[in-house]
Parts: structure tokens; C-alpha cells; sequence
């Protein structure tokens, strides 16, 4: 049928779709699948289909028109996005504060530190702090940062950093409410559904998956 647009898109879908169903047997659907299979496997194949001794050839329009070594058409490969993650690792009287990811986007569901991305790595002066640690900034230090973490997805590339604030025990927890925060144990945080990389910095810091955990929080 020469379809010359993108697989894997909505619209080739929607095109493969309507042609099967008109061609699909009736009275025998499961031979007739098994048999495009074998065609697809043994005649018509990606590269250098047998066109010259191919019972359709003489009804096929790649074939007529010259390009069925062009087809089928692949999506273009997508240069993976960059993206740059800022996670404040906000620590209270041995809690540590995370939220559960929302919305359609990557790791929804798994939990994680107070994320701030942005379009490039900050340093820890640069970045958009909430108005919580604002409020209250003589009563918090910042007690280390981490190298730079490199994590690739399939599409995306994820640039992190993780700062480390330690909060005065003084600090109002009515100050720091906010939508969907909540501070756990690192017990809980070691039980909680999280991203490889939330896990590689717990790890790597030896806040999880170590018996003595309380002698790593002060």
C-alpha cells in the first residue's frame, strides 16, 4: 500500500489498522495473521524484500513506485534532552522532608527530596529557594553538597546536584508546611517507592541500606 508516514505514530496506526481490517479473513482471522507474519518474516522483509518473485508485486505500490527499500519510514532518532535537577536534602530533628511526584512527567509516583530544576546547573547561591527556608534562614545551615550525578533515560538526560540543609530544631514545623511535603524517617525513606538516583545518593551517603542508620544523622 506504499504508507510512507512514521510508524509508531498515531496516524500509521490509524492507517495499518483500517487496511487489516478490510483484508482480515473472516472465516479464518488466525490463518490469515499467521500467514502475514510469514510473508512479513520471509518475503516482504525491511532490507532487500524479493520483490521480483513476490506473488504481489505486480499489485504492490512501493514496488511501483520504486521504493520499497525505503520503506517501512522510522522515526528520526531525538537528540536525548538535558535536563538539570537541584534537590534540597532537607533534614529536621532526624526526618527528612520528600514529596511524591505528580503530573506526566518521568518517575510519577516515586518519591523524592525538594526538587528545583532548572536550565543549567546552579550553584547553591543561585537557585530560587522556597519561602520556608527564606522565612527562616538563620536557622538552617547548609551542611554539603554532592558531585554532579549523570543519569540517562531513554530520551532524557538528568544533570543533578543534592544540598544537604540541616534545619534548627527551633524552626516552627507549621513554617514549613507545604502542599504534599512531609517529613519521614529514613527507615520510611528506605521503604518508599524512589528513583535510581534518589537511591544512588542515599546509598553513596550511607543513609540507607546500612544497619546503623541513626549514627549517620546528627
Amino acid at each position: 500500500f506504499g504508507i510512507q508516514s512514521e510508524t509508531g505514530t498515531a496516524h500509521n496506526k490509524a492507517q495499518i489498522g483500517y487496511i487489516a481490517n478490510q483484508l482480515i479473513s473472516e472465516a479464518d482471522p488466525a490463518v490469515h495473521n499467521q500467514a502475514m507474519m510469514e510473508f512479513g518474516a520471509l518475503q516482504c522483509v525491511p532490507k532487500n524484500p524479493d520483490c521480483e518473485n513476490c506473488i504481489f508485486n505486480s499489485l504492490c505500490q512501493a514496488y511501483a513506485l520504486g521504493i520499497q527499500n525505503k520503506l517501512p519510514i522510522k522515526p528520526a532518532k531525538r537528540s536525548p534532552r538535558n535536563r538539570f535537577f537541584h534537590y534540597l536534602v532537607i533534614e529536621r530533628n532526624r526526618l527528612f522532608m520528600m514529596s511524591k511526584r505528580e503530573g506526566r512527567d518521568i518517575w510519577n509516583g516515586l518519591y523524592e527530596f525538594y526538587l528545583i530544576e532548572a536550565e543549567e546547573l546552579l550553584e547553591f547561591d543561585q537557585l530560587a529557594l522556597p519561602d520556608f527556608l527564606k522565612t527562616n534562614n538563620s536557622f538552617w545551615l547548609l551542611a554539603d553538597q554532592s558531585y554532579v550525578y549523570k543519569h540517562v533515560l531513554s530520551h532524557q538526560v538528568i544533570h543533578c546536584k543534592f544540598f544537604r540543609i540541616k534545619l534548627n530544631s527551633e524552626v516552627d514545623s507549621m513554617a514549613i508546611d507545604h502542599p504534599g511535603i512531609s517529613f519521614y524517617s529514613l527507615l520510611e525513606i528506605e521503604a518508599l517507592p524512589k528513583s535510581v538516583l534518589i537511591t544512588s545518593y542515599l546509598d553513596k551517603n550511607k543513609l540507607i541500606g546500612h544497619k546503623n542508620i541513626s549514627n549517620f544523622v546528627t
